[in-house]
């Protein structure tokens, strides 16, 4: 009998020390960088591109159409998963605008923030008073834009994540399928977010 009881003492104290996936997720996240964490907006978020890139559009560059098309594409996916009054509305330059993407010509520098990143990044504003994300610049490297091909959907909708509040990555060995790894280890091509970022998306923005 005390054996038994042992056993099930000790099933007790594993179960409600497991983690679940979604702790895991976030500690992970705030892990990982210096203000790791998830800072949702306060406000519907409203996207556009800045005025480098909307001439680049307006001269059909495909490099230019390449990386808009990667972000509507992202936008589309996330949106499936915002409550209407959070979904990411697309602006014009000269409204109010709260995520800015811009294209960047190889050997250029993206901000101070994204020093050493290679491929894209994603620069927030944080208000750490109220745990909001007040302001996001998108940064795509224009190398990888040169075709469509999912490492750029991908790059687009890790980015976008960022943006919307993500602030830190996750391990592949722990979320496989998530793509906010830094090491964009999964190519996503499907058409709904992975299950454990749309999962921690609502979460954010319930």
């Amino acid at each position: 009998m005390l054996i038994i009881f042992s056993i099930l003492l000790a099933a007790l104290i594993t179960a409600c020390n497991a983690t679940t996936p979604i702790a895991t997720y976030i500690a992970q996240v705030e892990q990982s960088a210096l203000n790791g964490g998830l800072y949702p907006h306060a406000k519907e978020p409203t996207l556009t591109f800045d005025i480098d890139f909307i001439k680049r559009l307006k001269a059909k560059d495909t490099t230019a159409e390449n990386a808009a098309t990667a972000i509507a594409r992202a936008i589309t996916l996330v949106n499936k998963e915002l409550p209407p009054e959070h979904k990411i509305r697309t602006v014009k330059f000269d409204q109010e605008v709260s995520i800015i993407v811009k294209l960047v010509q190889h050997g250029d520098t993206f901000s101070d923030d994204c020093a050493g990143e290679r491929f894209g990044c994603a620069d927030s504003i944080l208000d750490f008073d109220s745990g909001h994300t007040k302001s996001s610049t998108i940064y795509i490297a224009d190398t990888y834009a040169k075709e469509q091909t999912d490492f750029l959907w991908t790059m687009a909708l890790h980015e976008l994540l960022h943006a919307l509040g993500i602030q830190g990555h996750v391990e592949h060995e722990s979320f496989p399928k998530s793509v906010m790894n830094h090491r964009f280890a999964v190519r996503h091509t499907g058409d709904t977010l992975p299950p454990i970022d749309a999962e921690i998306l609502k979460r954010m923005y319930r």
